[in-house]
């Protein structure tokens, strides 16, 4: 009986073994398959596997072409072929052609890499396919047809923004369209002599930041630490002026503002050397002098307008 045990463990681990050994060899044909040129594949009819038998079938065309007439030049597909819209693969596709279909050639590219084919999709009704990939005949005098225009590429969704509006800048003087675009929840950067985020430079590059929020009437005290260069505008007002080189230093200002919606713009850009930028903004409590609060209304009715130290 133990003779028995150690050969019925024995068999099992084999089995389990080889399983795994199928399981493997079935992941590799299909990633095989898978991995294949962009403008044909020739898909396996069957993979046998641990289980039994799985079928692969090649993707149907959904647009059949028109049949060829007799003697006229044709193509024919060897395996599955994209049939595109232009002589790229930049170009989208619009169809495909399976293994042995055959279609009317009309055309070629100017290099002969590729053939134009009578494809039943408007608005031309025509398409293209690869020429490695299919197998031509009587094509002699087709004549060359010249490549359609590439279609206009597809624009970014806008980022959505609901705190600071970044814009980043691949030079120190704000030129041009920005690099980066992004929503940063705070401005509290320590770069260092890192560049800023991917794909900007480590050095000679600005930002700006915006925001617009409605806010109660006040003073607010901006306070920020910075190197190189910094500007704080409010309302398009410019209320501190930093804007220079030099190691990390400290601003601060006061500013007031009527009860409303403000925009704030903050400006910086970076030379050589350490990066920094960190801003507060804070509600100022405390008066010096009158606390003045201003009403549009003849009943003091909260909210003021405008709130400041006298």
């Amino acid at each position: 009986m133990e003779f028995w045990h150690k050969s019925s463990t024995g068999i099992k681990a084999a089995i389990v073994v080889g399983a795994a050994l199928i399981l493997i060899l079935l992941i590799a044909l299909i990633v095989n398959f898978s991995n294949r040129g962009t403008e044909s594949g020739q898909a396996p009819e069957t993979i046998a596997t641990a289980t039994g038998v799985v079928t692969v079938a090649p993707p149907e065309p959904t647009i059949v072409p028109p049949t060829p007439e007799a003697g006229a030049p044709t193509i024919t597909a060897n395996g599955i072929v994209n049939v595109r819209s232009g002589p790229g693969v930049n170009y989208p596709r619009i169809g495909l052609l399976i293994d042995g279909q055959t279609a009317n050639a009309i055309g070629r590219s100017a290099d002969n890499a590729w053939w134009v084919i009578e494809f039943p999709v408007p608005p031309e009704n025509q398409g293209w396919v690869a020429a490695e990939y299919v197998t031509a005949t009587g094509v002699d005098n087709v004549p060359i047809i010249q490549a359609p225009p590439l279609p206009e590429p597809t624009a970014a969704p806008p980022v959505p923004i609901t705190d600071w509006r970044g814009e980043y800048f691949a030079n120190q003087d704000l030129a041009g369209d920005p690099t980066l675009v992004r929503n940063d929840p705070v401005i509290n950067f320590n770069w260092g002599t890192n560049p800023p985020a991917p794909g900007m430079p480590a050095t000679n590059w600005s930002a700006r930041w915006t925001i617009n929020r409605n806010v109660p009437a006040g003073t607010y005290r901006f306070s920020a630490w910075v190197d190189d260069g910094l500007r704080i505008f409010v309302d398009n007002q410019l209320v501190l002026d930093g804007w220079q080189t030099g190691p990390a230093r400290n601003y601060t200002v006061d500013v007031n503002v009527t009860a409303g919606a403000h925009e704030v713009r903050i400006e910086y850009f970076q030379t050589t050397g350490g990066a920094l930028l960190q801003l507060d903004i804070g509600y100022v409590e405390g008066y010096t002098g009158w606390k003045s609060e201003y009403f549009s209304n003849q009943t003091l009715t909260d909210p003021p307008i405008i709130v400041r130290d006298e």
